[in-house]
């Protein structure tokens, strides 16, 4: 089976709960949801090619073909896990609307290193056939605002599912998100396990938003924190490193 690529290169964990940390990133093209904050808008829609850091964090890309087989993309990967990579980060996009692709890549290279999946948390239906391969879930939880459309009854069940794993929930937010919003955010997580971690990630300032106060961000925390045991305000660092 062959699959739609955006990049692959090494570089820090940018965001969310293992932000420092070095991964090897697999970003694949296409996404269901388009936030009005994308970071990654050339990932939204499958291209004729893809980039592949030649050597790991050097920054050196040489363009390769679009589909990849999985056995060839496979073979790609555990080239590049000699450098010290703590885990295999699947992003994009939305990785989840190439579920049967990334299960035939990962039942070749998860036995070689944990697998964080970063994922949008609205495809509860295609999470399954990926669980027994992925250690560690990044799940979003896209706000009405953001995304134009309510997503809570996907999250629920997306969270059911995922809380198998290690599971965090991202929340981006910026100055035009609701106070309603993420209470309604919170009760969703304090639902299903009032110990899974939130992080509210303030947007990184750009042309399409802006972060919310700090006051705000501040407050938001401290109503999260009645419900759940960890809730932290971590920022995108990788813009101040200026690497995407």
């Amino acid at each position: 089976m062959a699959g739609y690529l955006a990049e692959v290169f090494s570089s820090v964990q940018g965001e969310g709960l293992w932000v420092g940390a070095r991964h090897l990133f697999l970003r694949l093209s296409g996404c269901n949801l388009s936030c009005g904050y994308c970071d990654t808008p050339a990932a939204l829609r499958p291209s004729p090619d893809w980039r592949l850091e030649k050597m790991p964090g050097r920054r050196e890309f040489v363009s390769m073909a679009n589909p990849v087989g999985g056995e060839d993309l496979a073979t790609i990967l555990l080239a590049l896990l000699g450098s010290p990579h703590r885990a295999l980060a699947v992003t994009g996009g939305e990785p989840l609307l190439q579920a049967d692709f990334l299960a035939e890549l990962l039942a070749y290279v998860s036995r070689k290193i944990p697998v964080y999946l970063e994922t949008n948390g609205t495809l509860p239906d295609r999470l399954g056939k990926l669980l027994p391969m992925v250690d560690i879930i990044s799940m979003d939880i896209k706000l009405p605002g953001a995304c134009g459309r309510e997503l809570w009854e996907e999250h629920r069940e997306f969270l059911r599912l995922a809380g198998k794993k290690r599971l965090f929930v991202k929340i981006v937010v910026t100055s035009d998100t609701l106070d309603e919003e993420i209470e309604q955010a919170m009760a969703l997580v304090a639902g299903e396990d009032g110990r899974i971690p939130v992080v509210l990630q303030p947007v990184t300032p750009g042309s399409r938003a802006q972060p919310p106060a700090a006051a705000r961000l501040r407050a938001w925390q401290e109503r999260a924190l009645s419900a759940l045991e960890d809730v932290r305000v971590i920022p995108q660092v990788h813009p101040i490193l200026r690497e995407l």
